[in-house]
C-alpha cells in the first residue's frame, strides 16, 4: 500500500481558492507542500480515523486503516498500515488486536468499526521498499509501518510496553 502524509494545516495554505473554476477544478501549488517524508521513528499518541476491510493481492482478508497523531510536533500526520488475516502474518495482527483491547483467547470476529475512534499509542518505524513502482521503475518511497500498539496515550504506559 503507498501512502502520502501531508498535513492538513499545510495543504491549506497551498490552495489557491481564487483560480477555483466553475468547473469544480481546485488549482494547487504543490512547489509550498512538505511533508511527503514518512514520520521519523518513535512513539505517537494517534487515534484510528478510518478502517476498512479488504483483499491482499493474494486473496486474503486485510485490514486497512489509517491513525492520525493526536499531539505534539506532527499532530494531524496519518499512518496508513494495515493488518494482514493471511496465516503467515495471524502472530503480528494477534499482537496488534490484544494490545488494543481485543479478547483474542478464541474466535474473535473482527469488524472495522472496532477501531474507528480508537485512541492508543503507536511505535512507528520506516520501512524501504523493495518493490519497484512499474510507471518510474524506482523504488517506491520509504513508508511508516506500526510496530507496536497499546490501547490509550498514557506515556508511562508505552514506555513499559515498547522500552
Amino acid at each position: 500500500m503507498n501512502e502520502t502524509n501531508i498535513p492538513l494545516d499545510e495543504l491549506d495554505g497551498a490552495l489557491d481558492t481564487g483560480t477555483t473554476g466553475t468547473d469544480g477544478a481546485v488549482e494547487i501549488d504543490f512547489s509550498t507542500v512538505t511533508g511527503l517524508e514518512p514520520l521519523p521513528a518513535g512513539k505517537y499518541n494517534m487515534q484510528c480515523v478510518s478502517a476498512k476491510m479488504s483483499k491482499s493481492k493474494q486473496g486474503q482478508p486485510l485490514l486497512q486503516w489509517s491513525w492520525r497523531v493526536m499531539d505534539g510536533e506532527f499532530a494531524k500526520r496519518q499512518v496508513i498500515d494495515s493488518l494482514s488475516f493471511h496465516p503467515n502474518a495471524l502472530g503480528r495482527t494477534k499482537t496488534m488486536l490484544k494490545n488494543l483491547g481485543v479478547d483474542v483467547a478464541g474466535r474473535v470476529r473482527i469488524t472495522p468499526e472496532l477501531f474507528l475512534n480508537k485512541v492508543a499509542t503507536l511505535r512507528v518505524d520506516i520501512e524501504t521498499s523493495t518493490q519497484v513502482d512499474p510507471d518510474t521503475g524506482e523504488n517506491y518511497p520509504p513508508r511508516n509501518r506500526i510496530k507496536a500498539m497499546k490501547a490509550g496515550s498514557s506515556e508511562s504506559t508505552i514506555n513499559t510496553l515498547l522500552g
